[in-house]
């Protein structure tokens, strides 16, 4: 990974200006009645804002070590799951209605959005 935060492995950018994603939550209008799956957390800047909203979280995170991380940071955010898996291969609920936010991989994009949308 690069100082810039970018995975070039991966064709990932990790996002560092709070503000920023503050603002996008915010825009998105994501309130606590909301259940929202967070793709690809990575550090959780993410997750720090769409937890501020209360509503309920669940963040898919496959590398071992950034979910480790997360689990820790996350441990006394009751509405925060943490979850060490393959956004790709998940089960996402059917029946109920949720929100999907992520900084998701360029290289992903296509295979994520068929997933979340099928």
């Amino acid at each position: 990974m690069s100082k810039s935060g970018t995975n070039i492995s991966v064709s990932q950018n990790f996002l560092h200006n709070e503000k920023l994603v503050d603002s996008l939550v915010a825009i998105a209008g994501i309130t606590e009645k909301d259940t929202v799956y967070e793709i690809g957390p990575g550090y959780g800047i993410i997750t720090h804002s769409l937890a501020k909203t209360g509503a309920s979280v669940v963040a898919i995170e496959l590398d071992r070590d950034l979910y480790k991380k997360l689990t820790e940071e996350f441990t006394n955010k009751k509405r925060v799951n943490v979850r060490h898996a393959n956004a790709l291969t998940y089960s996402y609920p059917k029946e109920e209605e949720i929100i999907f936010f992520s900084n998701i991989p360029f290289n992903i994009t296509a295979e994520i959005m068929t997933k979340v949308l099928s």
